[in-house]
């Protein structure tokens, strides 16, 4: 580095030496912050890409959930009308599975809580049998 310094003081001058030093310096310091952001872009592109990922198995969990949750409804529902074969005391089958298996982001805040019934409203506390055996 001390080797440039001299031949540059030579070749260019003491005269315009300040001169062309302050240009190189400027010119060290767009670099330099151009080199950062585009680091800084890089990152961001790499973070958005991490949280698609985690949306994407979030989604698929959920997808997972929601049809684990559909196909024990209407297991119980068929055990249910085992127990009690009589239409009137179980509320229908297509009462309980009408809640669509969410299949996007939005639908899954649509539905919120209201997914699975909640417990003061549960269709379960009226319409099955008091006495089960």
């Amino acid at each position: 580095m001390l080797v440039i310094a001299i031949v540059a003081a030579i070749v260019i001058g003491p005269e315009r030496l300040p001169k062309v030093s302050r240009t190189l310096g400027h010119m060290a310091g767009r670099l330099r912050r151009y080199v950062r952001d585009v680091k800084a872009d890089i990152n961001r592109e790499m973070e958005l890409e991490t949280l698609r990922t985690l949306k994407d198995q979030f989604l698929d969990s959920a997808r997972s959930a929601g049809q684990t949750i559909h196909d024990e409804v209407s297991k119980m529902h068929s055990q249910a009308q085992q127990i009690d074969p009589h239409p009137d005391a179980l509320p229908s089958k297509a009462h309980l599975l009408s809640a669509e298996i969410p299949t996007d982001s939005t639908t899954l805040v649509e539905l919120g809580g209201g997914f699975l019934p909640q417990p003061e409203t549960a269709l379960w506390s009226s319409a099955l049998p008091k006495t089960v055996t």
